[in-house]
């Protein structure tokens, strides 16, 4: 009874850890994805209305709309990535759960099977958001250096 105990103790460790990560993650990546994201889309915009009447003077239009794109899907992909992370930290804590109450001893490497199996999905969706994010980024710059060096 006591191993069963001191298992139980291990588990309710571990989902504390999982839970902690879980809502640091949601809290710390989100703001500096959207941050950056929300910020080069706003700030691209204003700059554009600023420097050019009505779009007559914009030369690479489609580059500046590939990165407007590039930025929203960027958001987008970065809500959909934590908000599966989030759900897929709760069925992490489920399968935990479910294996402990049929009273399988605690296993570090089961433990991190099923994190890691859950992570996978999530990590695919952060790197495609980063992607999308530096493509917006790097098509504003690369919008405005044309602009201004080749056009002005």
């Amino acid at each position: 009874m006591t191993d069963n105990n001191n298992d139980y103790e291990k588990y309710l460790d571990v989902t504390s850890s999982i839970r902690k990560v879980r809502n640091e993650s949601w809290d710390y990546v989100e703001k500096r994805m959207y941050a950056i994201a929300t910020g080069a889309l706003a700030l691209s915009i204003t700059l554009l209305s600023l420097t050019f009447d009505k779009g007559d003077g914009i030369h690479c239009k489609c580059l500046i709309i590939s990165s407007w794109c590039s930025l929203v899907l960027s958001i987008l992909i970065n809500f959909i990535s934590h908000y599966i992370s989030y759900t897929e930290a709760g069925e992490a804590i489920k399968k935990i759960y479910s294996i402990m109450k049929r009273g399988y001893r605690y296993s570090p490497k089961l433990v991190n099977i099923i994190i890691d199996k859950h992570n996978c999905i999530t990590k695919c969706f952060n790197i495609i958001s980063l992607i999308t994010l530096t493509l917006g980024v790097c098509g504003i710059l690369a919008f405005y250096i044309i602009e201004i060096v080749c056009f002005v």
